[in-house]
This record gives C-alpha cells, structure tokens and sequence, in this order.
C-alpha cells in the first residue's frame, strides 16, 4: 500500500508539471490538456482515461500549461489560464475555449467540400552602372474553393525608380467570385477591383462587373474559361482632377495548363494566360482598357509550394494622363510561395 501511495504521488507530482488541471468543486483535481469549453461544459484530455467532460459549474479552478483561446461576451483573448483567470477573465465568463492551433468554434466552418488555398509572391529586380534601376513587387492571394464555386480575394503591389525617378507606383487589390449553374460548364461571377497608380495618374480607378462565364475545358489539370460581363468603372485622375463614371462591359480569356512528366507522373510546369478588354459604352473606340498576363511556373522544390514564375504582363489604358505612355509592359521573375 505504501509503495502503491508513493507512486500515485509522483505520478500527480509529474502530471502537475507539466499539464493543465481542473480543481472541481470537491477538492479533487483532474490533470491532462484542456481541450475545449463549449455548450457550458469544459473537455480535459487525460492520457489514461482519455476525454473527460465536466459541467464548467463544477470546476473552482482551472489552469494551463500553454496557451489558449476562449471567448467571451466581450470579445476574444488568449493567454495561460493562472489561478482560475486569463487576465481579468474569469472562467465563469468564458463561453467558448481552443487551443492555439485549432480552429476557432465561434465562426461558421467552410461549407463542406471547400477549403482554403493561399499563395504569397516576392521578387526583386536591380541594375547599376549607367543607370540604376530597381523594381520591388509583391502580393497575396487567398482562394476558397469548392465543388460548384470559387472566392478569390487578392493584393499586389509594385514600386519601380530609375535613375532616382519613380517610373512605377500601383497597388491593385480585388475580390472574385463564381458560381457554377446547375451543376455545368455554365456559371456567373462578380468581381470588384480597386487600382491607384500614381505614374498613370489614377487615384483610385475602381471596377465592378458581373456577368456570364463558360468552362469550353474544366479538368485538374487543364482549364479554358471565356467571361462576358457588364461593368461600371469609376475613375479620379489626379492631375487634372477630373473623374469618369461609366457603364461599360467586359470579355475575358483565361487558360491555365498543367504539364506533367508522364513517366513520374510529377508536375513540370504550369502555363497560365489571362486577357481582359474593358471598353466603356459612353466611347468604346477610345476609351477602354486591356489587360494580359502571361507566365510559366516551374517548381523548385521537393514539396512543390515553392515556385519559379516567369513571365509578362502588359496593361493598356487608351486614356491617359499628357505626356504619359499607355502601354506598360512588364517582364517579371517571381518567387512564389503556396500553402493550404
């Protein structure tokens, strides 16, 4: 019995070491990792007994080993639970807890079948000598898809100076999405995108369209989109302060590729094609705006979420600023960085 006792002390020494604990209301105390508190009930997991559940009213005192989540009618913070308290948070005002790395219970799950992708790009390119050039750009995209839609939301930005003169300044951000029809090749979409370029003289140039897409090809590897849409695009430019408000349309071809070593069956490279023509209604032969956008993407790594993108862009305003050019063509090399 002595030896019995002894090692259930070192054993309730250990544990409370190194675990969270629960002192209930009748003195007892339950080590383990708390898990969640949810629906006014706390789960602490015990490496013997597993999944153990308490009413919250039941519990005097909790404490943490590391730290959590919880939320409560005044928000969300997180921190180790120490003598029964995060901060000023008491436990009897908590309504929901998690730990640091699951996903927060208070917002709606995606519906099922979709999940969220994301995608960051860098890159850097230089000159001295002469001249001195120097053009930094970056982005982020974030994409939710699933079966029968798809939500992209999007950030990028650019700055360029040669011979100590700013030759590019835009930041463009936007949001996408489409939905299937019944199940087809048919669907719709609406985009919004915000642009300020300060070399073209827009501050800021914001479009909305919505309208009609068709897939003519829609598989995992391979995809061929045509768009057709009504658009409205509100314009400032800076200089000579003057706006435009226009109803327009628009057509876009996008095509994406993915080729692959067939003996390996391993991804070589991707090819993407993006085109949009923008006209507004009020004078399509004059006032409109093209957009193109061609790369390949090749992966450079073992785990495929780190990629080479090299390709060009080009963007052509019909009207312009005086003095400015309309065409800005773009040869790019990116870093870019995937995860899920």
């Amino acid at each position: 019995m002595k030896i019995r006792t002894i090692a259930s002390v070192v054993v309730a020494a250990v544990f409370s070491l190194a675990a969270d604990q629960l002192k209930l209301n009748d003195s007892s105390v339950i080590f383990g990792k708390v898990t969640k508190i949810a629906g006014g009930k706390v789960t602490i997991n015990n490496s013997l007994a597993g999944d153990i559940t308490v009413d919250v009213s039941a519990v005097a005192e909790i404490s943490t080993d590391e730290e959590v989540n919880v939320a409560t009618e005044a928000g969300k913070t997180s921190g180790k639970f120490q003598n029964g308290t995060i901060g000023e948070t008491k436990l009897a005002d908590v309504k929901n807890l998690w730990r640091l790395d699951d996903p927060d219970p208070t917002l709606p799950p995606p519906p099922q079948g979709r999940k969220w992708a994301y995608e960051a790009f860098a890159s850097i390119d230089g000159k001295t000598g002469n001249t001195e050039k120097c053009t930094v750009a970056g982005g982020i995209k974030a994409t939710l898809a699933g079966p029968e839609d798809k939500l992209l939301l999007y950030l990028n930005g650019k700055h360029a100076r040669d011979s100590h003169v700013t030759t590019e300044k835009e930041v463009i951000g936007g949001i996408d999405f489409e939905r299937q029809i019944a199940g087809t090749n048919n669907s719709w979409y609406a985009r919004s995108e915000y642009e300020y370029d300060k070399i073209n003289d827009i501050d800021p140039s914001i479009t909305t369209v919505a309208g009609y897409g068709y897939y003519f090809i829609k598989e995992e590897d391979k995809q061929v989109r045509f768009r057709i849409g009504l658009s409205h695009v509100y314009r400032d430019y800076v200089s000579d302060k003057e706006s435009e408000s226009e109803m327009g349309m628009e057509l876009n071809y996008h095509h994406e590729f993915k080729l692959k070593d067939m003996s390996k069956f391993t991804p070589l490279a991707t090819l993407i094609t993006d085109i949009s023509y923008l006209p507004l209604f009020d004078d399509m032969m004059d006032n409109y705006h093209i957009k193109h956008e061609s790369s390949i993407e090749f992966p450079i790594n073992t785990m495929k979420s780190l990629t080479l993108r090299l390709g060009v862009s080009n963007d052509y305003y019909s009207k312009v600023a005086p003095e400015k050019e309309r065409l800005d063509t773009t040869y790019f090399a990116k870093l870019v960085l995937t995860w899920e």
